[in-house]
């Protein structure tokens, strides 16, 4: 592209915007593959691969995900429970977004009385009534993703004061 500019030629433009539209690809795939396999998450820990998915969800959807948890990993996670962990995060934190969280989601992790405690918490219109064969299963995917592993979901809320789902793994 730089060649062309210097020549002058009437293809450097197009040559710019296809160098754009590659970049712009590349970077939508480096996302979507973060989330089918967060790379941090065997290497950094549970607590790492949770900062980059609040990150990650931040930036592409516009809600700010405040994320807390205590400076030094969790230690002592089995990897089964840490995917699985991470996975029932990412649900309950893509069912916040697409369920309203109007200004902001709180992604919170630490450690009480020898169990690891996450939770999120929304503010958008709180829990619905669905019908039976309703399309979104929400936050009944961290329940399920919980049972092998032993830990417990709590989702709780009140109409127009948003939804909390804690996960507490032992």
């Amino acid at each position: 592209a730089k060649e062309l500019r210097r020549e002058r030629s009437p293809h450097a433009a197009a040559v710019d915007v296809t160098l754009a539209r590659i970049g712009q690809a590349l970077a939508t795939t480096r996302s979507i593959s973060r989330g089918l396999e967060p790379s941090n998450l065997r290497s950094d820990g549970l607590r790492a691969a949770l900062l980059q998915l609040a990150t990650d969800l931040s930036q592409a959807h516009g809600i700010p995900v405040h994320f807390e948890a205590p400076a030094r990993p969790f230690d002592g996670i089995p990897e089964a429970a840490t995917d699985n962990l991470f996975r029932m995060c990412q649900e309950a934190l893509g069912h916040a977004r697409r369920n309203g969280a109007e200004h902001r989601i709180d992604l919170m992790a630490q450690e009480t009385d020898g169990a690891l405690e996450i939770t999120t918490v929304d503010d958008g219109p709180g829990p619905q009534d669905h019908p039976p064969d309703d399309v979104d299963p929400g936050p009944r995917v961290p329940a399920y993703r919980g049972q092998p592993i032993g830990a417990q979901v709590t989702i709780t809320g009140a109409s127009g004061r948003g939804t909390d789902v804690r996960i507490r793994c032992p």
